[in-house]
């Protein structure tokens, strides 16, 4: 499941760079939102399955 996270922060990160190189702002914070909020839930995944495995 992490993995799955880390590719959808890293896909929203490549396509916000892309959406705001294309000077469309509103849709590039759009893909930095889901880029924060998937790495967040990567790192969340990440703490619980080494505190678990512990």
């Amino acid at each position: 499941m992490e993995v799955i996270w880390i590719l959808v922060a890293v896909l929203c990160f490549i396509l916000g760079i892309k959406a705001a190189i294309e000077n469309q702002l509103n849709n590039s914070l759009v893909f930095i939102l889901f880029t924060a909020i998937a790495a967040t839930m990567y790192a969340f995944r990440r703490h619980i399955r080494k505190k678990n495995s512990s």
